[in-house]
């Protein structure tokens, strides 16, 4: 016989840091797997970019440019990344377009 399933207890309410204006911030949950590839990194921000497009299609272009530039400034890889970045964008296209 199962046992019932224990009672959901409430999280405590997130009382979040003051933030300085235009300031983002962004949490990585680490569901998938951590990607060494420039070309799993380029398809993470691509993915990036269009849930942008979606979730805040108001400010999204300038949202994810920022984004993007910060990323490629801190990434050792940049240019291969950013190269890669244009390519898989340029696929994602074609698919939308062409199904």
């Amino acid at each position: 016989m199962r046992r019932p399933a224990p009672p959901c207890r409430r999280l405590p309410p997130l009382h979040p840091r003051p933030r300085r204006a235009g300031l983002q911030t962004f949490i990585d949950f680490g569901l998938a797997q951590y990607a060494s590839s420039p070309e799993d990194r380029a398809v993470d921000l691509y993915v990036l970019e269009r849930a942008c497009g979606s979730a805040h299609s108001d400010v999204s272009p300038q949202l994810f440019e920022g984004v993007l530039a910060a990323y490629l400034a801190a990434s050792s890889d940049a240019a291969t990344v950013g190269h890669r970045f244009e390519q898989v964008r340029l696929r994602g296209r074609k698919r939308l377009a062409f199904g």
